[in-house]
Parts: structure tokens; sequence; C-alpha cells
């Protein structure tokens, strides 16, 4: 079995890591109040600051529950069902929104 480097002939090394890793080190330095729905997304996607924007992100979504950030309507509600299991074992109550949250959003799909 050919790996896609293989099949695709294509040795070049991936800049999405790369890209991903500057944009998480460049929005850390943005003020959380400041941070874009999308920025949100990404940051909570890779588990940095947890803590601050989780409860944004709650904020956001209880508006509404189908936002799209960046990629397409729920993104950012998809983002929170990606998040450790350690967080929401000290955030219980938190997690309970983002199940009731998940309700409202089939709900409007």
């Amino acid at each position: 079995m050919s790996s896609l480097e293989q099949l695709e002939n294509d040795p070049r090394p991936v800049r999405a890591a790369a890209a991903l890793i500057e944009r998480c080190q460049r929005l850390r330095k943005v003020p959380v109040g400041d941070l874009s729905p999308g920025d949100l997304r990404v940051l909570i996607s890779q588990q940095i600051g947890l803590q601050h924007l989780v409860p944004l992100a709650l904020g956001l979504l209880d508006k509404n529950p189908l936002l799209e950030a960046e990629l397409y309507p729920g993104d950012l509600l998809g983002a929170l069902f990606n998040v450790d299991t350690a967080y929401w074992n000290e955030h219980p109550d938190q997690q309970k929104q983002v199940w009731a949250l998940k309700t409202r959003a089939k709900k409007m799909e």
C-alpha cells in the first residue's frame, strides 16, 4: 500500500501544521475580547486557553448554536465536542450547556 506522498509523487512537507502553530502563537497575543469566533474555534480545537475561551464560546453559541465560525455551520460547537475530558470533569455545568446546545442545534437543522 502506498502513502499519499508516494501516490501524489509529492515529497514536500505539509505546511498546514506550521501555519496552524503560527496562527495559535499569534492568537495567544490577541486580547481575549478581540478574538473572532474563528479564532476561538482554532484555539479551543488545540486545547489552548480553555478556562478562558470555552465560556466565551458558550456565550456566542447560546445566541446561535449553529454559528459558523470559519468552516461550516456549527463548527464552533463541534470544536467544543473535542475538548479534553479532563476539562469537562472540572466543568460539568459547562459540559451540560454544550449538550443542551447540541439539542437546540439539531432542532434548527
